[in-house]
């Protein structure tokens, strides 16, 4: 799309992360997690919208609001999830946006609760279980990790995201939400029908003196500060009126000012037979009655029905304002001009105060917060570190007494190749083998009432050395003797 006729900002819902859903991390994000966290996405500060997690580039926007939410659907797509609202400021973002090629989306967060799906040990506190992410358990089913606390810290667009539900659900770009893929495939009639807007927008521009030929009452912003008149959102003729109901959103004016200006272009739209929906009032989310009291309304509803091609909000309106107007600068003497500008500096010197504080507040709360981070990053890894030296530890005992099994019943295999032979087999499948050989040893034992089995263990430093055993004690002692975590066969392994 022409970058000439971008909107300067869009908004964008997501569905950004699923829960009570196992994604393909093997990882799991509880209803519990996303409720109590949710509120880190606009506390203390909005979070990015960033693109493939790199929080070293400017954000392309910021999280606006944030909801956990449940869909009915027929589809595989998990009920419960996380819904954004962003609001998007990068040209070529919304370029990438309103073309499709930024679609998928992926969160980013803390966590300081993550619990094993297998044995419900939680993994950050009390250190990695025997259970592995990603693995089968005894039942074929996948092990996985669950976050069940949580702190958001960014919305990323990325190609391969880990919830593959994830994703664009609505659009805005200023003439009210609808479904992304509806825009996608009617992406050129919506872009055509703002592209208009946009063209009578420009249409709409005044030079200075047309404006100042204009009277006040061709304005829904009249005010007067610092003895300075000043007049917005012109509203003489259509195209005016259709370029200030584009704009007010945008605009950096209170909500109850904002109010005021929206009723003002609405009574003019009517009258040039222009068509404003409720959705005006929902991108604005204003309540038109801010500000005013009861019998305010009844004041403005009187002198409106009276007056109705009265727009004109200066000091002419019949309302009045509860806080008294500033004197104008002109009207000072000299005592009271000091006196104002010393309190206006003070005032900007305690905000900045007040700004100084606030960073500082947060970058205390960032170092810590990475800190932490670090120091649980340093522990995962020294748990996984650990957990892989045991898990060669033990395979290499099972295989031991494996084959010392196998040795007291083929004497003529080699024990270089038996090792070669179990060393790529996992521990489960090397345990089931162990136990198979042990089995046959004793069924063989019964069948010829002959009670002399070889020790494995005593096998392994004298080859040809037998024992003895009776058809109950011995057989207990010889189930001792073949544990393969005895003492003596760690012992010897090591």
């Amino acid at each position: 799309m022409n970058s000439k006729y971008l909107p300067d900002s869009i908004k964008i819902k997501i569905r950004a992360a699923h829960l009570n859903y196992v994604n393909h991390n093997n990882v799991l994000y509880t209803v519990n997690a996303a409720s109590n966290g949710g509120y880190s996405w606009i506390t203390p500060y909005k979070k990015p919208n960033l693109v493939q997690h790199d929080n070293k580039r400017d954000p392309v926007g910021r999280i606006l609001n944030f909801e956990v939410t449940k869909i009915q659907s027929d589809s595989k797509e998990p009920a419960d999830f996380v819904r954004l609202e962003s609001k998007i400021t990068d040209k070529d973002a919304i370029d990438k946006i309103l073309d499709g090629r930024y679609f998928s989306v992926s969160v980013g967060s803390r966590t300081t609760k993550v619990m094993c799906s297998e044995c419900n040990q939680i993994l950050n506190d009390e250190g990695l279980c025997a259970h592995k992410k990603g693995e089968l358990n005894s039942v074929g089913k996948p092990i996985y990790w669950i976050i069940d606390q949580i702190t958001y810290t960014e919305c990323s667009f990325v190609n391969d995201p880990a919830d593959e539900y994830a994703r664009i659900e609505e659009v805005d770009f200023g003439n009210g939400w609808v479904n992304y893929n509806t825009f996608l495939d009617q992406r050129e009639e919506f872009l055509n029908n703002f592209i208009k807007l946009e063209d009578s927008m420009t249409d709409a521009k005044l030079s200075s003196a047309q404006r100042n030929n204009l009277p006040d009452s061709s304005f829904c912003y009249v005010v007067t500060q610092d003895g300075k008149k000043i007049r917005k959102f012109p509203a003489h003729d259509a195209a005016h009126v259709l370029n200030g109901l584009a704009r007010l959103p945008q605009a950096k004016l209170s909500d109850a000012v904002k109010a005021k200006i929206l009723a003002c272009l609405k009574r003019r739209a009517k009258k040039y037979d222009i068509k404003v929906t409720s959705d005006a009032n929902e991108d604005l989310n204003l309540d038109l009655t801010l500000g005013y009291t009861e019998d305010d309304m009844k004041v403005m509803n009187t002198f409106f029905q009276e007056n109705p091609d009265f727009d004109e909000l200066s000091d002419a309106t019949p309302v009045t304002s509860k806080e008294p107007e500033p004197k104008e600068i002109s009207s000072m003497k000299k005592d009271e001009l000091i006196s104002f500008v010393d309190t206006l500096q003070k005032k900007h010197q305690d905000e900045l105060k007040i700004r100084d504080e606030k960073i500082k507040t947060l970058e205390t709360q960032i170092v810590e917060k990475d800190a932490i981070l670090i120091e649980r990053e340093n522990e995962v890894n020294k748990f996984i570190d650990e957990n892989s030296l045991l898990d060669a530890k033990i395979k290499s005992i099972v295989i031991g007494n494996l084959i010392d099994l196998v040795l007291t019943k083929n004497q003529k295999e080699k024990r270089e190749d038996l090792i070669q032979k179990y060393t790529n087999r996992t521990v489960e499948s090397l345990i089931d083998s162990l136990n198979d050989q042990r089995m046959s040893l004793v069924v063989e034992d019964k069948s010829t009432k002959s009670p002399i089995v070889p020790n494995p263990v005593a096998s392994s430093v004298t080859d040809n050395e037998e024992v003895k055993l009776n058809n109950t004690d011995n057989n207990n002692k010889a189930n001792d003797e073949f544990a393969i975590f005895s003492k003596e066969r760690i012992t010897e392994v090591e």
